[in-house]
């Protein structure tokens, strides 16, 4: 995957379901095009309290991660969706080592609320960004 096949985008925010356990995580890119991905309820409230700058007394895991990540000396570049099959959207943590990028799996609320909390660029590739869901 090419740069020029990556896609910048902005958190539009979180839209909680009622009297469900689901929520959506609402993104778009820079030609105002729509990523509406189902989150639990506890990955609603990470990207929620990213969203908002909540501060807590003791770090959370995505903080927990970000930091481990920074002191061993692999900062994170990037997070990029770059896959959406049989309904479900994939993810990946762009780590950079040195000269080399490492890439690590995650789930798309995850790499979206380390995203938030680091401020790294959050990307979408271009074939997520075209498929029809």
């Amino acid at each position: 995957m090419t740069e020029s096949d990556l896609h910048a985008l902005h958190i539009l925010g979180v839209i909680h379901g009622q009297g469900t356990d689901e929520s959506i995580l609402l993104l778009e890119d820079e030609e105002h095009r729509h990523l509406a991905i189902p989150v639990g309820i506890c990955e609603a409230a990470a990207v929620d309290s990213s969203i908002n700058g909540t501060k807590f007394e003791r770090p959370q895991t995505h903080d927990l991660l970000a930091t481990l990540l920074e002191r061993l000396g692999s900062p994170i570049s990037h997070v990029v969706i770059d896959d959406f099959s049989q309904g479900v959207y994939y993810a990946r943590i762009i780590l950079q080592d040195g000269e080399q990028q490492l890439s690590i799996d995650c789930r798309p609320s995850d790499g979206v609320t380390i995203a938030l909390k680091t401020q790294v660029p959050l990307l979408a590739s271009a074939a997520v960004m075209a498929c029809d869901k």
